[in-house]
This record gives structure tokens, sequence and C-alpha cells, in this order.
């Protein structure tokens, strides 16, 4: 961790603007403007690069395949998964009446749950769904917009949409009659999601109060054996600290769940330390209605960004089967400079790495 950190500090290229204030509170700025100042930047290092439209379908579409032994992308049975999709989204009543409408309401609506026996699956719903799938909404607005779209909202649905309908898909292969997951997720919480924040009002207001951004991984294809790794999505939460400037506090949700400081170094970088969890894997324990729980297991992350955007980053665990994670995007030193990525593997033990293009999807190595 130290070393990556030195190595960020000496290598990263100087930011070309000025690192952001505290903004004054100004109801006059225009949506884009917003976008601009709040969400995306169109920085040219670091995570904020490597925001595109492929990038995200496969960082949230095949975000879960990380917390399985089995990520062999091309044998996946789509057609099952799909299949799946559609009786969740056209017969709702049924897959709730399976499920149970009480359980319905506690596991998945309302927050009248924990994790015991397949409870509290509302956490992802409001954290990764409603929360998360909304800032990923957001930015993909603002990247259309900045890359000249006649229609960036629209074009920023469909993507985020895409990339929800591929996840439900690879999450319920064998429930082809349906998934109250997939329903709730896909009928509810998604669209709400959209809905809350595509108004400018709600993106002004949160961003003037927090830091919120994305940190995704470098989804790459690796061989032998075609699997797709570094795959995930991960949101960044960080708040400013009372009576001081250099230090704030932050969380992660998604990628990795940790908590902890933020440190400025200079007039942009940060260094952030977290202590958490990680999703090991999200086992179904009832295969009649499809109900999950989640493995988790204790992790340590260290994190480095420029105005946001994510320079490198090491996590001690990370899905099934890695344990020290790493990652360095494209950027970071020069604008040709790619990204790279490596896994020390836990059980069998190796290492995976890959490199991977400027909007951060590329091809890797499996021992």
């Amino acid at each position: 961790m130290a070393v990556l950190a030195l190595t960020t500090s000496a290598c990263a290229p100087r930011a070309t603007t000025a690192p952001r204030p505290a903004p004054a509170r100004d109801s006059a700025l225009t949506g884009p403007e917003i976008r601009k100042a709040y969400w995306y930047n169109s920085r040219p290092y670091g995570s904020e690069r490597t925001v595109h439209p492929l990038t995200s379908i496969l960082n949230n579409g095949y975000d879960q395949i990380r917390t399985g032994p089995d990520r062999r992308i091309f044998e996946w049975d789509y057609d099952k998964g799909f299949t799946g999709v559609w009786q969740s989204t056209i017969h709702a009543q049924r897959v709730v009446r399976q499920f149970g409408t009480r359980n319905w309401v506690r596991y998945e609506l309302l927050p009248l749950s924990l994790k015991a026996g397949g409870g509290g699956q509302w956490v992802p719903n409001y954290q990764l769904h409603l929360f998360g799938g909304g800032v990923t909404y957001v930015r993909l607005i603002g990247y259309f917009e900045q890359h000249g779209w006649k229609y960036p909202r629209v074009a920023a649905g469909l993507t985020a949409m895409t990339g929800h309908v591929v996840n439900e898909a690879l999450e319920n292969t064998a429930l082809t009659r349906g998934s109250v997951d997939a329903m709730t997720d896909l009928l509810i919480f998604d669209p709400l999601s959209i809905i809350l924040w595509n108004s400018d009002r709600v993106q002004q207001f949160v961003g003037e109060r927090v830091e919120i951004t994305e940190w995704a991984g470098q989804p790459s294809l690796t061989f032998p054996g075609e699997t797709l790794e570094n795959t995930f999505q991960t949101t960044m939460v960080r708040v400013r600290l009372p009576r001081t400037k250099n230090w704030r506090a932050f969380t992660t949700m998604g990628g990795s769940y940790v908590g902890g400081l933020s440190r400025r170094s200079g007039d942009d970088l940060w260094y952030s330390l977290g202590f958490g969890w990680d999703a090991r894997s999200n086992p179904v324990v009832d295969p009649a209605t499809g109900r999950r729980t989640v493995e988790l297991i204790g992790n340590v992350a260290l994190f480095v960004d420029r105005q946001g955007s994510l320079l490198a980053s090491a996590v001690m665990k990370s899905g099934f089967d890695a344990g020290v994670t790493i990652n360095v995007y494209p950027g970071m030193r020069t604008k040709r400079m790619p990204g790279l990525w490596a896994h020390v593997l836990r059980d069998p033990a190796g290492v995976r790495f890959g490199i991977t293009s400027p909007i951060g999807v590329g091809v890797g190595r499996h021992p």
C-alpha cells in the first residue's frame, strides 16, 4: 500500500483545473453546468477517463459474477436468464404471490428485516439500485451531454437500464418462471432511480452537500478460459469534517463496502483508507422463491484519487477468489498510459492480471 501511494503521488498528472472548492449554492446553474460541476467533468486521467457506455454496461451488468466461481461469459445460458427477466416483469403478481406478499414487503421492499434467513435484500435495492443506480444515470447524462449527443437523458436511461437487465438475467438463470428480486429491481427501484435523479434540483441539492462519484472496475476478457474479470461498480460518498480542510470521511458501496478517512495531499490529491466488508458470495437460500443471502468477509482498502477521479486502488479482498486486488487507471502518468490491474488469488494460489484501454476495457491473463 505504501509503495502504491508513493508511486501514485509521484506519477499522477497535475490537474488541468483547480480543485473543486466548496461552491456557493447557485440556483442559476443550468443542468449541464450542475453535472459538470458535481458529477462528471471529462477528466483525462483516472476512473473518470474510463466513463463510457460499454464500460458501464459491463461493470453494472456483470458485477455479480465476481462473487461466483464461473465467469466464462460465453458459456452462460443467456436464454434462460432473459426468460427469467421477462417472466419476472410480465407476471409480477404471480412471483410476489409465490414469494409471499408479507415476505416481499419485509425482505425486498421496505427496511423491515435483517440478513439472517435471506432477509435484508432491501439493502442492495436501496444502496445499489436506487442510490448507486441514480449516480450512474446522472454521470451518464453528463457523459452524453459532453460528447454532443442530442438526447443525453434518453441515452443515459437506456444505457443504465441495459446494465440492470443484464445484471438480473445473470443472477436469475435458474429461475425461468420469474424472480421477485428481479421484478422488484426492474419494476420499482431501477425506474425510481431514474425518476428521482433525473431532477436537476436533486442533482444540485446533493452535489452541493456531499461528494459522490463512481469508482468502477476495468473489465477484461482473460485467457485461457475466456473469463470476464475485474468487473465491479463502486459508489463513493465523501463528506467534509468540521474544523479541517484536509480530512474527510468517506464510504464506498458496491464493489467494496468500506468506510474510513480521506487525507488531502497538496491541492487535489486524496489518500483514503477504509475498513469494512466484501460480499464473497450471494447464495440462494430458498430455490423455490429465489430468496438470497450474502456471505461477508472482512476487508481493507486504500484509494488514491485526484479531484474524485480514482488513480489507483489496493483492496485486500474482492469477490469469490481474489485476495489483494490492484487497479491503476488509464492516464495516471501520461495521457497514453493504459490501465493495469492484478488479482492475487486466494484459492488456488496465483496471479491474474490485465491491461486496459482508455475506456477501461481490456484483456488479461488467467493462471
